[in-house]
Order: C-alpha cells, then structure tokens, then sequence
C-alpha cells in the first residue's frame, strides 16, 4: 500500500510540473494556482461527503492547518508558481525538491531519526545532487527575474520541509483526508488574495483544451495528490519522504523533454543522475530495515 501511495504521488507530481507550465499559457500563475485549489478542495469535500466522512477541523486540528494549509498548500503554491514562470521545468522542479537539506539534519539532530548505512549514503548522494544545480557557471546572474524565481522555488522547499516535519512528528485529530479538503481551502484563500494583489487584471483565455487541463489538475494532480503526500509524511519517517519526493524532478524533466521539448542543461542532468541514485538507496535502505524488523519479529516467536 505504502509504496503505491508513492508510484501515484511520483507519477503524477512528476507529469503535472510540464502540464503546470503549459497551463500558464492560458491564465495567469497566481489565478492558476487560485483554480487548482478550488477545484481540488470541492472534489476533496464531495469525497469525504460521500464517504461520510466529513467534519470541521477540532482544535487539536489548527496547527495542521497553519503547517499544512498555509504553509505547504497556500505559500508553497504561491512561490512555485511564480518561479515557475520564471524558470524552465527541470530548473524549477529540483528546486522545489531540495527538502532533503532542511528535513535531514532536523529530523536526524532534533527527532533522533537513525538512517542506515544505504539510505545515509542516498542522502549524502541525492544532497550533492541539489547542490549540483547551484554551479554558479550555468547560470544566468543577468537574469533578475529568474534569480528571484530560483530563491522563491528554494524558499517554498523550506516551507515545505517545516510541513512534512509537524506532520511526521505532531499527531493531528482528525484524518488527513479529513483535513485535506479543510488545507485545500485555506490555500484557496491564500492563492486568491495573492492573485488579487499580484494579478488584479488578469488575462484568462478559456478553451475547451484549458478547461480540461485545470480540472485534472484541480482533481487528481492537487486534490488526490496532496492528500497523498501529505499522507507519506505521516506514514514514513521524515527523511524517507523528503527524500522519495525526489523522484518527482527525475519523472518532471524527462516529462517536460517530451512534452514541452525542454532539453535539460548538463548540470540538470548530473543532478538528476545523483538524485536517481539518492532515490534507489532510499528504497534499498527502507527494504533493508523492514527486512531486519520481520527478522526480528521471527527470532521473538
């Protein structure tokens, strides 16, 4: 089960960072980011109504609604959309995955997370990965507008790795599908005011291809995939998550390749071949402990 919800948030963060892109083409980043939000908050709610599952957020809830709602919904939201405009795909992506260098020295210093030697290695590996894309000689330092894009990616990454830390590591009351529908909506509000102040004319064009875009974004690449983010960081230590997510800039720029036809830089290549080997480690490194953990099981029957 566990390493499906993984495949699924993988395949379809990694498809929807060209289909991000694309959709700008046709409204605006902050307006964008305010759609796929409302859609994804209205499918959530429709599901846990059907599912008689719904409920107001309790007070043990708030918290998870300020690390989760504000945090890694609405102001991550707003900073990658506008970095993505800024940026290519394969820049942007790796950015905003760089939540291995805030997760794991927290968790490991703070939360006493252990790694193994394999998944040490994979993180030691995936974190020469993202520093890889800071080589100063591949990038343009004329381009203003893209070096503020690259430090909003980078400050999103942070904002996250607060979010996947409080939810590891502070139990909530309620569900996480429960709540997702709840963060969706704070992050609605954020991204609406945001789009009010930063876009208050935007230019829409609405087409039949545009209309379809957004709501699958809205459904399954923001509704169904938040949730199952959100999800891993409860289930999987902190640093397996940070570290798995990584896996979403690997399928991302051979997506935006094929789609978009943005042929990666060397640098981007070299760090999506650490961050490649960063991933199998993790994987091979979790195998190696649930191996131990059923040997161990075995030995006590």
């Amino acid at each position: 089960m566990n390493i499906l919800l993984l495949a699924f948030v993988l395949l379809v963060w990694g498809m929807n960072w060209p289909l991000m892109k694309l959709a700008m083409n046709f409204i605006p980043p902050q307006w964008f980011g305010f759609t796929r939000m409302f859609i994804g908050s209205l499918f959530l709610f429709l599901i846990v109504i059907i599912q008689k599952k719904y409920t107001f957020p309790k007070r043990g809830d708030i918290p998870h609604l300020f690390s989760v709602g504000v945090l890694q919904v609405g102001l991550f939201t707003v900073l990658v959309n506008f970095g993505l405009f800024y940026n290519g795909v394969g820049h942007a992506v790796i950015l905003v995955y760089s939540t291995p260098l805030w997760v794991a020295p927290i968790a490991i210093i703070f939360f006493n997370e252990r790694l193994n030697l394999i998944k040490a290695f994979g993180l030691v590996v995936g974190v020469l990965g993202i520093i890889v894309l800071f080589n100063p000689f591949d990038f343009n330092w004329s381009n203003h507008e893209a070096l503020i894009g690259s430090a909003a990616l980078f400050l999103s990454a942070l904002l996250w790795a607060i979010a996947i830390l409080h939810v590891r590591f502070v139990p909530s009351q309620s569900s996480i599908l429960q709540l997702m529908p709840w963060h969706l909506l704070v992050g609605t509000i954020i991204l609406g005011i945001s789009a009010l102040i930063f876009e208050p004319h935007p230019v829409i064009h609405w087409t039949t291809f545009s209309i379809l875009l957004n709501l699958y974004i809205g459904t399954i690449a923001t509704g169904l995939a938040f949730w199952g983010a959100v999800e891993m960081s409860k289930r999987f230590p902190a640093v397996t998550t940070s570290l798995s997510l990584t896996g979403v800039p690997i399928i991302g720029v051979i997506c935006s390749l094929l789609f978009l036809g943005e042929k990666p830089t060397p640098t981007v290549l070299i760090s999506l071949a650490m961050l490649t080997i960063g991933l199998i480690c993790v994987i091979l490194g979790d195998y190696q402990e649930k191996k131990a953990r059923m040997g161990t099981v075995s030995s006590q029957l």
